[in-house]
């Protein structure tokens, strides 16, 4: 009987190979920052009536092509963060306003966003 062997790459060289070719893709997506996409933030910021700061929470470093669902996900996960943190500093009178506003938000799903490098803000009641 003949036995035959076949010799294969072997597991240090096909990492070595898999490493380069992540490099590649990484250098090429770079390639693109700053015109094809940016990195942007998710930030959730509760204020008073006054405008001044009760709490915040933020994502930094998000791809601005990521999904639609990503980012509606960052937002409701800092929502989370920033309510819960403006309970903690508010009356008992103000929780039900802020889980009012949370549920409204979340409810409405999924919503579509696009960057334009400004900032947008929208006066909520």
């Amino acid at each position: 009987m003949m036995e035959v062997r076949v010799a294969g790459p072997t597991i240090a060289q096909m990492t070595y190979w898999l490493d380069a070719l992540y490099c590649c893709q990484d250098a090429k997506r770079l390639e693109g920052l700053g015109d094809d996409w940016d990195f942007v933030s998710v930030q959730c910021t509760i204020e008073d009536e006054d405008g001044n700061k009760i709490s915040s929470s933020s994502a930094y470093g998000v791809e601005s092509d990521s999904e639609d669902a990503h980012f509606w996900e960052l937002t409701r996960e800092n929502l989370d963060q920033a309510i819960s943190e403006a309970k903690d500093v508010l009356s008992a009178e103000y929780h039900a306003r802020l889980d009012a506003f949370k549920s409204q938000i979340v409810s409405s799903g999924p919503i579509s966003l696009s960057f334009d490098k400004t900032t947008i803000y929208e006066d909520v009641e």
